[in-house]
């Protein structure tokens, strides 16, 4: 059995049947305006669209009582939907009226000065405003559901919320970047140094200059006997990088004839007496004389002596 209802939004009027109504406990979704309403509460008296009286002139015959067919198709576009339907207003309602042997869809698709009449006895005492209310939806149902969650995060308090939550969230990410690339910072950026110093000041961070040790290369370096614990090192230490970085370490070791070390030292840049940084492309020449302690080595002092047969030198930032 096929009933007709009206979409409280636009007035646009649907067939509907009672299966599909029980399927979804009366909800449907507007094919005109995507408006969710019940159904069962805008359904038209009789299965069809309310009809009243038509006047007609003394000489006219009064025609036989018709029953109306049951239409095919009701919902119609929007162009025949704006000629052929009609809103009520306060003053007097609007109804279809259909020739008696004439379909539904012939009656829409009439115009609105033959198919279009004002109803008589109108008033406010017989108007039903729940008509117009939308009820609320079941959460039961998935396209409602749908709905609701665009219409929840459409609400502008809540975008607003959203937007203040984002711009906190981006002011704290730039600050922990600054904090953890401090140093990059001030080295790319030399004006920036008095920001950071304030910004580690409350956090307890320290400013230090950029240490990069791919950017480092040693270019040169010899080692030379002065006496029998003496030795000398020169090396020549360049950057390659393009910012300005720590003075590096040395890492010594002094290997025997199977290239296995056999004594390492760390040599620091104040033994160096170097700069605590090195200038981007720049280069540094140092020379520091090593003392090797032989008591600590494992054999005789000349054993030691003659071991030595080679040496390893690495800048390294420990």
């Amino acid at each position: 059995m096929s009933l007709i209802t009206r979409c409280p939004a636009c007035s646009t009027v649907f067939k509907v049947v009672a299966d599909q109504l029980k399927v979804s406990g009366g909800w449907v979704r507007c094919g005109h305006c995507s408006e969710v309403f019940d159904a069962q509460t805008a359904l038209l008296a009789g299965g069809v669209a309310a009809v009243a009286p038509v006047p007609v002139s003394a000489s006219e015959a009064e025609p036989p009582p018709v029953s109306m067919p049951t239409p095919s198709v009701v919902s119609k576009n929007a162009a025949a939907e704006e000629s052929s339907l009609a809103v009520a207003t306060a003053s007097e309602a609007v109804v279809f009226v259909a020739a008696p042997d004439a379909p539904m869809d012939s009656a829409l698709e009439a115009s609105p000065k033959d198919s279009v009449v004002p109803a008589s006895g109108y008033s406010s005492e017989n108007f039903d405003s729940s008509f117009f209310e939308r009820p609320t939806p079941p959460p039961d149902v998935s396209f409602v559901r749908q709905a609701q969650r665009q219409a929840f995060w459409r609400r502008p308090l809540l975008r607003a919320a959203m937007g203040v939550i984002c711009l906190a969230l981006l002011c704290l990410l730039a600050v922990q970047v600054a904090v953890f690339e401090r140093d990059r910072i001030a080295a790319m950026e030399p004006r920036a140094k008095p920001w950071l110093l304030a910004l580690c000041e409350p956090l307890g961070c320290t400013l230090a200059p950029l240490r990069q040790s791919e950017a480092l290369l040693i270019e040169s370096s010899t080692f030379n006997k002065l006496r029998p614990d003496v030795y000398r090192l020169s090396v020549t230490i360049k950057n390659n990088g393009l910012l300005e970085l720590a003075m590096p370490s040395l890492d010594l070791a002094l290997t025997d004839s199977q290239d296995q070390a056999i004594v390492r030292r760390v040599i620091t840049p104040t033994e160096l007496r170097a700069a605590a940084t090195l200038a981007a492309r720049g280069e540094f020449n140092g020379v520091v004389n090593v003392q090797i302690d032989k008591a600590a080595l494992t054999g005789s002092a000349n054993t030691f002596a003659g071991s030595i047969a080679g040496f390893r030198v690495a800048a390294f930032y420990p």
